[in-house]
């Protein structure tokens, strides 16, 4: 697979932290993306996860991994935000296939509501 890939936030931390919660379909698709994008979406959620004390503070996961480019959040992908379809999720999710969608990446994920956006115009890779 030569994917241009965006990462979402949980594969993100695992990459990060927890690598062995990779499956092996995640490890090779990672391992054979063309291009690898991290959201300063993810960054932020991270950040929140932080503050609530669902995720440990580690100074670690508020950079971009080695091998990874940031992306930022445009006006674009903002407007991008506001016409897709409430199908669940969060906003940080939301924004994430906002993103992708604008910039043509296959949005890496496990989470079922970000897959069905997979019908919206944005190449979802799934575990599976």
């Amino acid at each position: 697979m030569n994917w241009a890939l965006l990462v979402d936030t949980p594969i993100l931390l695992w990459a990060r932290v927890a690598p062995d919660r990779l499956s092996e379909r995640e490890r090779r698709i990672l391992d054979e993306a063309a291009s690898r994008h991290v959201s300063i979406a993810s960054l932020w959620e991270i950040a929140r996860l932080m503050e609530t004390g669902r995720v440990g503070r580690d100074e670690r996961l508020m950079g971009v991994p080695e091998g990874f480019d940031l992306l930022a959040v445009t006006s674009e992908h903002c407007a991008m935000l506001a016409t897709l379809p409430a199908l669940g999720g969060d906003s940080f999710d939301r924004m994430l296939v906002a993103q992708a969608r604008v910039q043509r990446l296959a949005l890496l994920t496990r989470d079922p509501a970000i897959a069905e956006y997979g019908r919206h115009g944005v190449t979802v890779l799934v575990r599976g």
